[in-house]
């Protein structure tokens, strides 16, 4: 499905509101090569990758990408969920949901990233990272 915004590579919309980050890189791996770049933003829900090259062709399954900050490396699970390629070079963005984490990155969230409402209060996630995870 073709939108203004990029490619769709699935119908769900965003659950939750996105914060613009710093300071993120990740690594991600198509089984073949390896990819790296910079997270722009996360919400509850996902993350936007960014500076990614187009032969990274992200197919419907998870993937996992290790997030970098400060000397600290988290494993997060994602599935694409749409891409963007950029108006100019040979890189894109790609947008991807988050499937699993482990608790060091709630823990990150909660220390890094200021708490996010979802916009709509029926379409609160029982995974979502910003949740109760006593």
């Amino acid at each position: 499905m073709k939108t203004i915004q990029g490619t769709y590579m699935t119908h769900e919309k965003r659950r939750s509101e996105r914060v613009f980050v710093e300071d993120l890189t990740f690594e991600i791996c198509d089984g073949i090569k390896c990819f790296a770049g910079i997270i722009m933003d996360v919400s509850a829900t996902g993350m936007k990758l960014s500076d990614i090259p187009t032969n990274f062709n992200p197919k419907p399954q998870d993937y996992v990408v290790v997030i970098n900050h400060k000397n600290k490396h988290y494993k997060i699970k994602v599935i694409p969920v749409w891409k963007k390629r950029h108006a100019r070079g040979a890189a894109q963005d790609i947008g991807f949901n988050v499937v699993a984490f482990k608790s060091d990155w709630i823990k990150f969230l909660h220390d890094n990233v200021p708490k996010i409402e979802p916009k709509d209060p029926d379409a609160i996630d029982p995974d979502d990272v910003w949740g109760n995870h006593d």
